[in-house]
């Protein structure tokens, strides 16, 4: 909201309909669910938000990211 995105709500039915939309977007903003596993079988560029407790996912590959806390995705 601080910066007015204008970003709409997309309605997943299936694993499948997730997949198609993390492929056609730019890059994926995730954390350490199921969708950011999808993300990473489809080597699509991605930011993960790490979990600080239990950091369990790790991101290798071109193009795939992490960040701690929201003020380093910000920054």
């Amino acid at each position: 909201m601080a910066y007015d995105l204008n970003v709409r709500k997309l309605a997943i039915n299936n694993f499948l309909d997730l997949a198609q939309a993390i492929q056609q977007s730019r890059f994926h903003i995730t954390n350490q669910t199921m969708a950011n596993q999808i993300s990473a079988g489809l080597m699509h560029p991605s930011i993960l938000e790490v979990c600080t407790y239990a950091p369990n996912c790790i991101q290798i590959g071109k193009d795939r990211y992490d960040f701690l806390a929201q003020a380093a995705l910000e920054y």
